[in-house]
This record gives C-alpha cells, structure tokens and sequence, in this order.
C-alpha cells in the first residue's frame, strides 16, 4: 500500500481517509473469514477469474456503507450472521477500490454454501498452504498483492 497518510496506516478503518482509496465511491468488499488454524476459501465458477480461489466479495450498492455490505454478503454467501465487532477492517485494494476485512469464526461455525452456481463449497487451507496458494498465483489478485498484510 502506497498511504502516506499517518492516520490510514496506524489506525486504518472503512471510513478513514485515505489517499490510497481514491475520492470515487467504494465498488467492492471483500472479506477474508478464517478460525484460529485456517483460512476458508471457494474456487470461482464465474468467467471472470474462472478457477480461482476466493475469498466472499460483493458489489456495494449505492445505497450501502461498506460494513453494511460486507455484513450482508457475508450472510447471504455463507449464513454466518456477525456483528460489527467481528468484522475488521484491514485494507483497501485501490485497484478494484474494494475494501477488504478479516472476520474470525468461533470454532464451532463453519461457513455454508449458499450460491452453489457461483462458487465450490467452502474449503480450509492452514495459514501455510494458504500463503503458497498466493505466491503460486491461485487466489484472485487481492490475496495475492496483499499477502504480506494478509497473513500478518
């Protein structure tokens, strides 16, 4: 991330200014669940980045803040219901102007699929295999430019 704003980096949050976001309204969110050992990822079924492993995402409508967005795709894709504590904001990718969060699952939840016709089911990947999955360029391009604040 290229911010040279001091407040973005040290204490960055979906309403923070910053001059790595851009001034144009937000496109995407993006959000990274995981539990204390792994990360979940889906593969892609849609033509756009066919075959890849993802994290959720979703196109924010105009009428939607970020958190309220990255609230209801995460309950609609998986049927997990969090709250606003539960989901950190981590970064915004400028190239898709997404932003992106992180959300720890308890031990017993697990993420359900509910759009089948979009993605596979929900897969774990150890931290480990994870960061070789982006190194190896199998995940969509946010993962793999950002895994060194992923994986921190």
């Amino acid at each position: 991330m290229n911010c040279k704003d001091k407040i973005c980096k040290d204490k960055p949050d979906e309403n923070a200014y910053c001059n790595c976001k851009g001034s144009e309204k937000l496109k995407f969110v993006l959000n990274i669940l995981y539990n204390d050992y792994e990360i979940y990822l889906s593969k892609r079924y849609s033509e756009v980045m066919k075959g890849l492993l993802q994290s959720l995402y979703e196109k924010v409508k105009e009428e939607e803040t970020s958190i309220e967005a990255v609230w209801k795709e995460t309950w609609e894709e998986t049927g997990n219901d969090l709250d606003d504590k539960d989901l950190k904001f981590l970064l915004n990718n400028p190239k898709y102007n997404c932003d992106v969060y992180f959300s720890q699952l308890k031990p017993d939840v697990r993420p359900k699929r509910t759009e089948s016709e979009k993605n596979s089911l929900w897969k774990c990947y150890s931290f480990d295999k994870y960061e070789k999955l982006t190194k190896e360029n199998k995940t969509t391009p946010t993962h793999s430019r950002y895994i060194e604040y992923i994986s921190k």
